[in-house]
């Protein structure tokens, strides 16, 4: 701008001077006087202007200089600013990953404890169940079972209980729920109906008392329990048999080769003050056959959508009870693994099949 300004001014004493001059050559009259007024004109008038234009750039850089200097402080002040919240983000980063390996480790050894104490608790309720043969060993009948829980441990239980001498109850529960809760409760199960259980007594009588315990216990926890009761007399071949709001037990004759479900009335366990439970009774023939199960093992879904059913499973049984118990119930285990390919069972499954023999001596201690 400065450039600017000198060559105006030196443009207009050029034409100054071109005027005088020629004012001169044209005019002798005109005094050199004249002239010099001009020049002096003109000098004054250049001087003026670049002092103005001096005065006002300088006031415009003093304003510049002003910005450029809060400019920098605020740059300045916002990178020490900038600097500070990355250290503050590094070390709560830090801070973050220090806790996350803590709160991983920690879990991951809680998880172990857990577990471990899980495949605890699966030996302590699989050693509930009767493993083997040698377990309940007879000649009068042969029995097998099989048990897979939805979980590590399970809410249902199978039982063989021997009560005197040629006596034995067949029990088979499901616990409301999974998990621990439903397997703690699958103990007190057990020990209940242990404790209730003696010689050609009532199947009613041992459940209204099994009753009686758990509203003592239970009270307001929101579990409850169904059962099938059976007991065996081994002397007369008669079974007499109570459902505490189970699901039938499938009773198959070998004499006529039929399967007809064995129910009676009967309200769940651990609910109700004044429950009712009816008792029934038949006599067995040599290698008739006792189905006991929970629902687990036919509320089954293919994926497509299909239920395993009730029907599903009596065809199964038709077709294999001719066979040992063992066979029969591997023919069911594999029948529903197949026909559940690829999908989680979402609840407990058990099955207990005993076959009866023959009679015994008369002699019950």
């Amino acid at each position: 701008m400065r450039d600017v300004c000198r060559i105006m001014c030196g443009v207009l004493m050029v034409t100054t001077v071109g005027i005088g001059g020629s004012a001169l050559w044209f005019h002798q009259g005109v005094s050199f006087w004249v002239l010099v007024g001009l020049l002096v004109i003109n000098v004054v008038f250049g001087v003026g202007v670049w002092f103005s234009f001096s005065q006002h750039t300088s006031l415009e850089s003093l304003e510049y200089r002003q910005f450029l200097q809060s400019l920098r402080k605020y740059l300045s002040r916002h990178q020490v600013a900038d600097q500070k919240l990355k250290e503050y983000y590094e070390e709560l980063k830090n801070l973050v990953e220090e806790k996350e390996k803590e709160t991983t480790s920690l879990l991951a050894s809680i998880n172990l404890n857990l577990n471990e104490q899980l495949a605890m608790a699966r030996k302590v309720q699989m050693a509930f169940m009767p493993i083997s043969q040698t377990t309940v060993q007879r000649s009068e009948f042969r029995w097998s079972f099989w048990y897979q829980p939805a979980e590590t441990i399970g809410g249902d239980l199978l039982d063989i209980i021997r009560v005197g001498r040629n006596g034995y109850a067949f029990v088979v529960a499901d616990v409301s729920g999974h998990g621990i809760p439903s397997a703690l409760l699958t103990s007190m199960t057990k020990v209940a109906f242990i404790n209730h259980s003696a010689w050609n007594k009532d199947p009613a009588q041992v459940c209204a008392e099994v009753n009686r315990d758990f509203l003592k216990t239970l009270r307001d926890v929101g579990f409850y329990v169904t059962a099938f009761y059976a007991f065996l007399n081994l002397e007369e071949g008669k079974l007499l048999y109570t459902s505490a709001g189970h699901m039938p037990l499938l009773y198959y004759s070998s004499h006529q080769h039929t399967l007809t479900p064995l129910h009676t009335k009967g309200t769940i366990l651990g609910v109700f003050p004044d429950p009712v439970f009816e008792s029934q009774q038949l006599e067995m023939a040599p290698h008739d056959k006792m189905f006991l199960f929970t629902d687990g093992l036919v509320d089954i879904q293919n994926k497509e959508g299909e239920w395993f059913g009730v029907e599903k499973l009596e065809k199964v049984i038709l077709h294999s009870a001719h066979l040992s118990p063992e066979r029969c119930v591997e023919a069911i285990r594999q029948e529903v693994i197949r026909f559940g390919w690829g999908e989680k069972n979402v609840d407990d499954q058990a099955l207990l099949c005993v076959e009866f023999l023959s009679r015994a001596k008369k002699d019950h201690g």
